[in-house]
């Protein structure tokens, strides 16, 4: 083998050399970036409840529509379940002053 050939052999190594390199640190980046995605859709959404002070001019649909964003459900099943915990017939209102319990959803878990 001539010393050309050498030359040429040496540069085609390194070049496949520096395109490995490049493809190694490509896949991990996007392997870092796609697992990281992952974790978030995996978080836990919890339940909490808390006792919250009628406001006026509040109403469950007001409430509803701050607390029940994270929800599984509609706002209705929210309503539904705020009257249910608080014993809140179908035709009975709230009123400014009263306390009740609602749920709420965070990722956060707290003890």
């Amino acid at each position: 083998m001539t010393r050309r050939q050498r030359v040429i052999q040496l540069r085609r190594r390194v070049a496949m050399l520096i395109g490995a390199t490049i493809l190694i640190i490509l896949f991990v980046v996007l392997g870092f970036a796609f697992s990281s995605k992952a974790k978030d859709n995996t978080e836990e959404l919890n339940k909490y409840y808390k006792s919250i002070t009628i406001e006026y001019g509040s109403s469950l649909y007001s409430i509803a529509c701050e607390y029940a964003e994270m929800s599984k459900g509609s706002i209705e099943d929210y309503i539904n379940e705020v009257r249910s915990i608080n014993h809140i017939k179908e035709d009975e209102d709230i009123y400014s002053g009263q306390n009740i319990i609602i749920p709420y959803y965070s990722y956060e878990f707290n003890l």
